[in-house]
C-alpha cells in the first residue's frame, strides 16, 4: 500500500466532475465527486488507482498524479473534454 497523490491544477475556478477507483490489498473503492473546482489536492492510500475527469466549463484542467515517485501528468481544456488515467 503505497500513498497516491492526485493534483488538479489549470485556469482557477475551472469546475470538473470526477470518478476515483482505488485498489488497495484487492479491495475496491469508488469515489464520485460531482463538482469540483480547481485547485484541488487529494490522497488516497493504495495499490492502484484509475479514474476519469470531465471538464463541466471553460478552462484548462492540469491533472497530476504520483505515487512511489513517479508522477504522471496530463493537460486538456475546452467544456467537455475528459481525462482518463490509470496508475499501478
Amino acid at each position: 500500500m503505497s500513498p497516491i497523490n492526485i493534483e488538479i491544477g489549470g485556469t482557477a475556478g475551472t469546475a470538473y466532475s470526477a470518478y476515483w477507483r482505488v485498489e488497495n490489498a484487492g479491495k475496491i473503492q469508488e469515489y464520485h465527486q460531482a463538482q469540483g473546482q480547481v485547485p484541488a489536492k487529494l490522497s488516497y492510500h493504495g495499490d492502484a488507482i484509475s479514474g476519469t475527469v470531465t471538464l463541466l466549463n471553460a478552462g484548462q484542467l492540469t491533472l497530476t498524479v504520483e505515487k512511489n515517485g513517479s508522477r504522471s501528468r496530463s493537460v486538456t481544456q475546452g467544456k467537455g473534454s475528459t481525462l482518463q488515467f490509470s496508475v499501478r
